[in-house]
């Protein structure tokens, strides 16, 4: 299992602890990913039963070398997608180096995206530190998924977009 899905696993595990306005949490590119299988399937997503409620999509760069793709793969099938919202979570591999122009692209792709299809983008950087060649973490990973989910179930609240 890679790091990343450990982490959406772990991300999911606490979304599902305490509930969220009856969104059900994906992690994965198993079925039925909104986005298809494989390499263009999203890392977590979330869907509720209630009617008009946004699609929750979640993209997790640990430490990517591109992440502007991820949006972009996104954006590609929005039009066949529900209104969704679009939370893209940076660690600190993208606070420094090489790491931030790729964040800083990210984001101005997300949101152009925005604009463009009225689906809110919402970035959001932690302080989870992956180390490189890293296998699928631990504890810590753990510990910082749970902090991030809780942060993330605050400020979709906030915003009111779901």
């Amino acid at each position: 299992m890679k790091r990343t899905d450990a982490f959406a696993r772990d991300f999911c595990r606490r979304m599902e602890e305490k509930p969220f306005k009856g969104y059900k949490w994906n992690c994965g590119g198993g079925d039925p990913n909104p986005l298809g299988k494989g390499h263009e399937s999203v890392d977590i997503w979330a869907k509720s039963e209630r009617r008009g409620q946004k699609l929750v999509l979640v993209e997790v760069e640990l430490r990517r070398g591109n992440p502007v793709s991820n949006v972009a793969k996104i954006w590609k099938k929005a039009d066949k997608l529900a209104p969704f919202v679009l939370v893209q979570i940076f660690s600190q591999f993208y606070a420094k180096g090489k790491g931030v122009s790729q964040r800083e692209n990210a984001e101005f792709v997300g949101h152009e995206m925005e604009r463009a299809t009225s689906n809110p983008y919402l970035p959001v950087c932690f302080k989870y530190a992956p180390r490189r060649l890293g296998k699928k973490g631990g504890g810590r990973r753990r510990k910082h998924a749970y902090e991030l989910a809780d942060r993330i179930r605050g400020r979709l609240k906030s915003m009111k977009l779901v």
